[in-house]
């Protein structure tokens, strides 16, 4: 009876803080786990949240502290890991303070001579104490908005400390993986992360060198689901596991494929059926499409290819399509007074399964008193999937009002409750125009297409009624 009361008391102790060791070789390289404590009270939570503060033009993000400093990090999908801005260099624009390396007493880097390639397994850190002389950097691109932004860093290890909302869990790091950005090379690139002190990687371990990831570890009581819940008003969270009343209310996407480093990692999943004013925007293309969740971009971003259909379908000014356009966001038509139509979407091919509602209204942005659309094309080739769907659709933060977003990491599912509801209705769709003689009309391009006569033998096309006619050649 002893024994039993003494291995429950044990399996407690386990459950409520949890402990790994580190240990160094003989060449002072060290095992890529660090040290980490958890502290849930009495006993292990089902959910839990993380505050989430808004900056305009950069993102969503919370505070923590790292090597003793009080830090804002903006959450990232697209990025592995804890990525710093260094206090006093151009990497660094913030009103606060970004990350002072020297004032830590608790910070080490890895002086590898190898950088720290994603998917790479092999990597590890040989710790100095002198951040100054540690070359090469690692090169990581990620996209904002569809604009490439090239960080250069160099690994390290921090002790990281983070509060809940509700101040009920304590997440506890030593020696967790860290990245410190070197400076700049274009004074634009710190524009994307204004008034933040760096990034916080809200994805899997495969897409680091360490086998390692904070995100993995803090979601592993919450079995691997959290929720971003993002709001016009009101609070904005980042909630660790599933409070069992939403349970019924999700809509789940599919299973993503995985195998590969970024399809383990992204908030990935296949969408369907993309429509607008009653016609599928994908056209013959496909009738799904790969998308992610990226908390890096504000709007909502398209292959050029759908962004195209979708505009020509639209009251807008058509100067923001033109080559060489200084702008990609559209004009709104000034004579347009009602609601703009909505995007609908599926999660899966099923003919009865639910659709989703993407109000356009919600994408307006206001400018100069002029109304513009806050989507996107995706003219750059560089994208990390499947290459049969490059670019992704990348759903931007300000799409994710209108839902609440679970992600199921270890299912590898996406699931969507619809939360913000908005005014929308078709009445300002571009008029579908009117086709003549043989002409074939393309609905996803709002445009007649003529019959190419020139597969034909002795057929030609009248010119003035797009008619196909047969040539006499016998004839004198």
């Amino acid at each position: 009876m002893k024994d039993s009361i003494r291995n429950t008391f044990l399996l407690i102790g386990l459950l409520s803080i949890i402990r790994f060791s580190v240990s160094a070789n003989e060449d002072g390289a060290v095992d890529n786990k660090p040290n980490f404590q958890f502290n849930f009270g009495n006993s292990a939570p089902t959910t839990s949240s993380l505050k989430l503060t808004y900056v305009p033009e950069s993102g969503y993000g919370f505070d923590l502290q790292i090597g003793g400093q009080k830090l804002f990090l903006l959450i990232s999908s697209t990025v592995h890991g804890i990525v710093l801005f260094q206090d006093g260099t151009s990497a660094c624009d913030n009103t606060g303070h970004c990350y002072i390396p020297d004032a830590s007493k608790t910070a080490s880097w890895c002086n590898n001579g190898d950088v720290c390639d994603v998917g790479k397994v092999d990597y590890v850190c040989k710790e100095i104490d002198d951040h100054d002389n540690v070359f090469p950097t690692t090169t990581t691109i990620m996209k904002v908005n569809s604009n490439v932004v090239i960080l250069h860093t160099i690994e390290g290890n921090e002790s990281v400390s983070i509060l809940s909302s509700d101040t009920k869990q304590h997440f506890s790091f030593f020696k967790a993986p860290i990245k410190m950005v070197k400076p700049f090379s274009k004074d634009n690139e710190k524009t994307f992360f204004k008034n933040a002190s760096g990034l916080f990687g809200i994805v899997n371990s495969d897409m680091g060198c360490r086998n390692y990831s904070i995100w993995q570890e803090i979601l592993k009581p919450f079995n691997g689901i959290y929720s971003i819940d993002i709001n016009d008003t009101g609070e904005n969270q980042l909630k660790l596991g599933l409070d069992p009343s939403d349970y019924k209310r999700i809509m789940w996407s599919e299973k993503v494929q995985t195998g590969g480093v970024y399809n383990n990692s992204l908030v990935e999943f296949s969408l369907y059926h993309l429509s607008l004013c009653d016609v599928e925007i994908f056209g013959k293309v496909s009738c799904y499409w790969e998308a992610i969740i990226d908390m890096n971009s504000e709007y909502l971003i398209l292959p050029k290819i759908f962004w195209t259909s979708m505009m020509l379908h639209l009251p807008i000014d058509r100067e923001c399509m033109t080559y060489g356009a200084s702008s990609r966001f559209c004009k709104i038509k000034p004579d347009i007074n009602g609601p703009l139509p909505a995007l609908e979407f599926k999660l899966s091919d099923n003919v009865n399964g639910p659709r989703l509602t993407i109000p356009l209204e919600h994408l307006t942005i206001e400018k100069d008193g002029d109304r513009y659309l806050g989507i996107l094309p995706d003219e750059n080739k560089v994208d990390r999937v499947g290459f049969s769907f490059v670019p992704t659709i990348k759903i931007g933060y300000r799409v994710l009002p209108t839902f609440n977003i679970v992600v199921d990491t270890e299912r590898h599912k996406v699931g969507f409750i619809p939360k913000k509801s908005g005014e929308y209705n078709n009445n300002s769709c571009t008029p579908k125009v009117t086709c003549r003689g043989d002409q074939v009309y393309e609905p996803a391009l709002n445009l007649c297409i003529d019959p190419f006569c020139s597969v034909w033998l002795f057929k030609r096309l009248n010119r003035e009624t797009r008619q196909v006619y047969q040539c006499n050649l016998l004839k004198s």
